[in-house]
């Protein structure tokens, strides 16, 4: 669930980028508040999990269908039309390469 205190200081609509652990719960509840509210949510599915495998594949249909988009990380932050403005994107290259074992990755 995504607290008042702070979807009441969120302009709508905002880009949102979710991950969290257990995707059937929390980040479910998250989205879902953040549709509610008018917000354009962008889930990370390698950013969630669970305790139970079966679940997170069932919480990501439940959030496509309720108006997520679903993508992976590295999809997210290399798209050609990123949902945020990403000045940094070019020194973040050597973090993201860091963390998803990407090589060869460069941005002009």
């Amino acid at each position: 669930m995504c607290l008042r205190e702070i979807t009441t200081q969120l302009p709508v609509p905002t880009s949102v980028a979710i991950v969290g652990i257990e995707s059937h719960v929390c980040v479910l509840q998250t989205t879902l508040d953040l549709l509610k509210a008018g917000h354009k949510v962008y889930v990370l599915a390698d950013g969630v999990s669970s305790c139970n495998k079966e679940e997170v594949s069932l919480a990501l249909d439940r959030m496509r269908q309720a108006g997520a988009f679903v993508s992976t990380s590295e999809s997210f932050v290399t798209s050609p039309f990123p949902p945020f403005p990403f000045p940094l994107l070019p020194q973040f290259s050597s973090l993201l390469q860091g963390l998803i074992g990407m090589r060869d990755v460069t941005w002009t």
